[in-house]
């Protein structure tokens, strides 16, 4: 009994089937008598996959596939013939996927499926690479770039992508080279040139343009220091050698200093006509003499140093009262120099005062001075604290005493008054280097 109530199921279940794939067949038919064929196919090979021995299906789906990869190569040729290479090139994509994912059905490949996938993709390098040559004419650069990126894409072969791609890196620097010259930003300019020249040292007249802007961009410059009345011959080539080193630190490549040994050949003469509100004809004069585009003048215009001694610390020190006795002292005091400099760059051909600056310079240090050993006659112990007593009167000035030994105060701090100068000359050197770094790096030059 159960057996023939297995086999009635399966019956059914063939029954269903087949009635399912006839169905299916029966609207493939009518979807390929009404044109639309890919829902055609789709029904055959679905009922073929239902009923894999069902031979109207299967040449239902072979028939409806050779028509489909036709249709899909044939739009390829549409394309290319068209010039939309593409277009052709998806299309291509499209039949190729077809053709290869239902080869099981033994669809055949048209003669017009051979197509070449490498001579499309050289047509749309081509056809970049002709707009990218358009885009280079009307002077875009940027969109040349974006072109030359979809030839290196499609035909990374190119036989003249290559120079053109050149040319972009060449011709958009040289351009704005060209444009800093016109506008006097000569250093500005010198990087695009220097671009170029690396790449192709024959462009154009890059080179030529590379050199003429290094001369121009080029300031030769001369500091001269116009007074020596307040610091003296010694410590005046201190200031001038202390503002030639700091310029020089700077390794800035637009700047020539002028010897110290071509400024010695000034007179005194000429140098004062250059302090305060100097001769503009001494300045053109000195700057011809000397070869400088530009003359740095500085003086110092007042100097005060000023002490204070009011502070006494008087250590006592007793050795031993039997024999020699022995005191000291030592005196607190503070010196403040306060110096005023001023210095002007100046166009020495023009007499243009290009920076004034005034620079106020001041610097408290606390000195020390110890007063010489104070020696007395030695005195009984009995007596110990009484000169213990006159003796931190005399340490202290209350009394004076024939007994104690003269000596000059000796200097013990560790910043001399020598070593506050040094100090000045460092701060107005790296002032003058500074604004001059930062000036010969922004200026803009006119050319007549």
């Amino acid at each position: 009994m159960a057996k023939q109530l297995l086999s009635v199921l399966i019956l059914l279940v063939a029954l269903t089937s087949c009635n399912s794939s006839k169905e299916v067949l029966r609207q493939a038919e009518q979807y390929s008598d009404a044109g639309m064929h890919q829902e055609g196919f789709n029904r055959y090979v679905s009922a073929y996959r239902q009923d894999p021995k069902s031979i109207e299906a299967h040449i239902g789906a072979k028939s409806m596939g050779n028509l489909l990869v036709n249709k899909y190569f044939a739009e390829v040729q549409l394309h290319v013939s068209t010039g939309n290479y593409e277009s052709a090139l998806h299309a291509l994509d499209v039949a190729e996927q077809f053709y290869h994912e239902y080869q099981w059905l033994h669809i055949d490949r048209p003669l017009n499926g051979m197509v070449s996938r490498t001579a499309i993709r050289q047509k749309i390098g081509e056809n970049y690479y002709q707009l990218a040559l358009q885009a280079s004419l009307d002077d875009n650069w940027d969109a040349v770039d974006m072109y030359l990126s979809n030839v290196a894409r499609y035909a990374p072969n190119h036989p003249e992508a290559n120079y053109l791609e050149l040319m972009s890196s060449i011709v958009p620097e040289y351009k704005r080279g060209v444009k800093a010259m016109e506008l006097g930003l000569y250093q500005e300019a010198i990087p695009y040139f220097e671009k170029v020249i690396g790449i192709d040292a024959d462009f154009s007249d890059a080179l030529a343009l590379y050199y003429e802007c290094i001369e121009l961009s080029n300031m030769t410059v001369a500091y001269i220091h116009t007074t020596e009345k307040h610091i003296g011959e010694k410590y005046n080539e201190c200031l001038v050698s202390y503002v030639h080193e700091e310029i020089l630190s700077k390794n800035n490549p637009f700047v020539t200093l002028v010897s110290r040994d071509k400024l010695n050949h000034l007179t005194d003469e000429q140098i004062l006509t250059m302090g305060g509100t100097f001769n503009e004809e001494s300045v053109v004069e000195a700057g011809n003499f000397l070869g400088a585009e530009f003359l740095i003048l500085g003086e110092i215009q007042g100097l005060e140093a000023v002490e204070d001694g009011n502070g006494i610390s008087p250590l006592v020190r007793p050795i031993g009262f039997n024999g020699l006795t022995r005191i000291k002292r030592e005196e607190s005091r503070s010196r403040t120099l306060k110096i005023i400099y001023k210095y002007q760059l100046v166009n020495a051909e023009t007499g243009e005062i290009v920076i004034a600056q005034s620079l106020p310079f001041e610097n408290t240090a606390n000195v020390a001075f110890d007063d010489s050993d104070l020696t007395l006659e030695s005195f009984p112990s009995i007596w110990e604290q009484a000169v213990f007593d006159e003796i931190l009167d005399i340490a202290t000035g209350k009394r004076s005493t024939s007994k104690k030994k003269k000596k000059e105060l000796k200097n013990l701090d560790k910043m001399t008054e020598e070593e506050q100068l040094q100090l000045f000359f460092e701060f107005v050197a790296n002032e003058i280097a500074t604004n001059l770094d930062d000036f010969a790096k922004s200026r803009r030059i006119e050319v007549l």
